[in-house]
Order: C-alpha cells, then structure tokens, then sequence
C-alpha cells in the first residue's frame, strides 16, 4: 500500500550582489522609466526576456524593476564575474556544490507545509517562478508478495491484514496524511486501513484508491446468501485459470526463454493447465534446471482462495472510512458483473469511477498498469495539491462574504431540528468545511454526541 513522503525544503541559494552604479561605463545617475500602459491599462517590463505579464499600477511596475532589473536605471546588463562580485552574507546559510543545503525547519511541521505553499504561489518567493526550481519527491511503498517465496501464506481476516499494514506504515511515515491504493482483494485491504487509521489513530487520510476490487456483500441480505456464495465459487474458478496460465507465461519465459507463443502451441495441443505444467517441467529436467513450477502454481491458488474467503467475510465495522473513493473500474466489471461495484457508494460521501478497457486479469499488463499507475498518480498528486488553500480555485468574493465565509469555518451555536422527521431543537454547532463543500452540524443528544452532514447544491 503506497504512502507519500513530502517534499524536503532548504535554504534558497545565494545571490550576486552587484552595485551597477560602479560598473564601467554605467551612467552617473538613474536614468528615468517610461511609462506607458497597454490597451488593457497594464505596464510591461522594459528588461529584454522578461516574462512577467504586467502590472496594474506604477508602483508595482516600479518595484519590480527596482528588485529584480535594477541594471535598467544606468545600462544594458554588461557581463558581471559572479566568483569577482560575490560578497559574504551572515545571514544565509552556509551551502557548498559538494553538500546538500541545509533545511530551514522540520519537514514534517505545519511551517514547512505552509512555506512550500507560499513558495509555490503567485506572490511567493519574492514573486519569482520558483515552482520550477522545487521538486516534490513520492515514495511509494509497497506491500506484496515476493514471486521468488513458494510458502504458502494464510492471510486471515481484512482486518487483521489492515492492521499488520498499517503497522508497517507506521514505521515508514508515522503521520498523516496517508495514500492508499489496491489492486483486487488489496483494494479492500486499503478501504480497511483507512477506517483503522480513523479509528484507532483519528489520522487523515488524503486518497483511497481502488483498483477493479469487488464488491462486498452485505450479511443482512440473508434471501439471497446461497446464491451469492456459488456466483463467488464459479468466479473463483474462473480465476483461478486465469491466474494460473498467467504464471506459467511468466515463469516459463524467466526461467526457461519459452515464448507467449510457444506456451499458445503447447496450450493447442495438450489443453489443460495440469498437462502444460508437466511438460514445461520436464523440458526444465533435460536442461537440468531448477523449475518449480507445480509448487508456484499451488501457492498462487492456495492464496488466491485465502483472499476470496478473506474479502467474502469482511463487513464494514461501526466506525468506518466516509470521505471519498476512487475507483478504476475494467470493463468487463462495469458490464457483467453480477454485482455491481456501487456497493461501495453506501459507506462514502462520494465515490469517483474511473474506467480502463480490458478485464480484471488484464489490468495486471504491463501496458495497462502504466494506465492505472499514472491515473493513480494524478490522483495522488491532485489530492495532495488540494490541501493546500492556493490550489483552490474558487470565484472571487467581495470582503463581507469573505467574513461570512471565515465564520461558517470556524463554527456557529445555532438550535436546529435534530432530524428532518424531527421535532424535538437541539443546540449544537453549524461549521464548513476546509473545501466549503458540506456543512456539518454537531449536537449532543442522550448522552451520545451526533454529527449531520447538509451538501451544499450551489457556490458560496
């Protein structure tokens, strides 16, 4: 299950300090700008290659030459030695070309989170593009099987697996937030950490991505158990083949250099996978190498039952994950499954699809993985931008809406009915939240404090 390392922060680089009054050839005194705006009413840099779009006022016009074309005033920029003009400053940092700059504060804090923010804006950075000059750094790390161990593993319950996970996490990245994706059975196993980490840790968790997982089936459907439960054998069987033709392609390329093609010859003439196995083994005999393919091809099934009976048996807990999924549906799932992956929509506020062509055993393809890799990338990197305000693109609002809106997010003691149905005034506090989408109203009744959530249909 991957997670996301933030971006390490350092000291910015030193400048070349030049006092252009004192450079040959340079003019005595200032020269004076002129100043003209265009038809949109915005000034323009009068420094040759500057990309900066404009000002609207003389001020800022001026200010920017002052601070950043300050060569302007005496000459065109002559060519300056930086190792001649460099002068010691005490208050930057002390960096070198053979060592890494020295951080400015703790990359795990609030401050760094905010300063990378302010860096990455319009206005930060002393309004320079520094965006280019930063780099977000993403480790993800996963947890699987090694296709080289043949023993045989029994994986439990999901929520047995989903605390071993988060455990290993843990020990990796011990805050939040966290990103979770999985392919399958894994895509249930990461649905659970997150309800673990809210739960057990009252972490936050920025993404959970599913990949083709299978739908859970509720145990109060108890008319329609037994029906479920041959569908559920009939598609295991199914996979099973499936999973086993793809480990033999694998395993008989790797080891022995046998084509895709020649495994197609051998499935023609021989059909079944047993007869395949034996004669792919007895070609490894003659050349005298180690071939275990029978054994591989046990494991992968003994698993593969382990995670189905795993995945039929889990059913949501009390406290559970409620924010949104991303889900990566194939197309054979979003046509002939017998049920439907919107299953998953009556545990979450919001559940996003997003759709590949092939079936789920083809979505382990190289060239289909780099499909769902990447669509999981953007998701992370989507999700991880939106944290911060800056990315928020929002209509603009005039200054008591703005207050309006800062006091919904802090929150108001208002009475309100405690349900639609209800009659009875409970007092309790309206907020928004952080991406002005819900409004939540929290109240304390019997003893037992309540939470309501009211989507907002329209913009703020």
């Amino acid at each position: 299950m991957p997670t996301v390392c933030f971006p390490t922060i350092g000291m910015p680089r030193q400048r070349i300090r030049v006092d252009w009054k004192t450079v040959d050839g340079a003019f005595s005194k200032p020269r004076r700008l002129h100043l003209e705006n265009d038809k949109e009413g915005l000034f323009h840099c009068p420094a040759p290659g500057c990309e900066h779009d404009g000002f609207e006022s003389q001020r800022g016009y001026r200010k920017h030459v002052k601070t950043k074309h300050r060569y302007i005033y005496f000459d065109t920029k002559p060519i300056i030695s930086a190792e001649s003009e460099r002068k010691p400053d005490v208050n930057q940092s002390c960096s070198s070309g053979s060592k890494p700059t020295l951080p400015c504060c703790a990359t795990n804090s609030q401050l760094a989170r905010l300063f990378s923010s302010w860096l990455q804006s319009t206005t930060g950075g002393e309004r320079q593009g520094k965006h280019a000059e930063i780099s977000t750094n993403i480790a993800l790390y996963g947890i699987g099987v090694d296709d080289a161990s043949f023993e045989k593993s029994d994986y439990g319950t999901v929520f047995t697996l989903a605390q071993r996970y988060v455990d290993f996490i843990q020990k990796i990245q011990p805050r939040g937030p966290y990103y979770l994706a999985g392919y399958s059975f894994g895509g249930t196993v990461a649905y659970e950490m997150a309800s673990e980490l809210k739960r057990e840790y009252n972490e936050t968790v920025a993404m959970v991505f599913m990949v083709d997982t299978l739908p859970w089936f509720p145990k109060a459907l108890t008319n329609c158990t037994e029906y479920h439960r041959k569908c559920g054998e009939e598609k295991l069987k199914s996979m099973g083949k499936l999973v086993t033709r793809q480990v033999i392609e694998k395993m008989a390329f790797v080891r022995l250099g046998v084509t895709r093609n020649e495994v197609d010859n051998l499935y023609e003439n021989l059909g079944e996978n047993k007869e395949v196995i034996t004669a792919l083994e007895n070609q490894a005999a003659e050349k005298n190498l180690n071939f275990p393919l029978k054994e591989q091809v046990d494991t992968v099934l003994y698993e593969l039952k382990s995670a189905a009976k795993a995945h039929n048996d889990w059913q949501p807990s009390k406290i559970y994950y409620e924010e949104t999924i991303t889900y990566v549906c194939s197309d054979e799932t979003h046509l002939f499954s017998l049920w439907k992956p919107d299953i998953w929509k009556s545990l979450v506020e919001r559940m996003e699809f997003l759709f590949v062509s092939g079936n789920h055993i083809e979505l382990r393809d190289e060239t289909r993985g780099k499909i769902c890799g990447s669509m999981m990338m953007t998701t992370a990197a989507m999700k991880y931008q939106s944290a911060f305000s800056t990315f928020n693109l929002q209509a603009v609002r005039s200054r008591p809406q703005e207050r309006l809106v800062e006091s919904l997010k802090q929150g108001l003691a208002i009475w309100m009915l405690s349900s639609p149905s209800s009659s009875t005034m409970v007092k309790g506090t309206l907020w928004l939240n952080s991406e002005e989408t819900i409004f939540y109203f929290e109240y304390t009744l019997l003893g037992r404090r309540k939470r309501q959530k009211i989507f907002i249909k329209g913009e703020l």
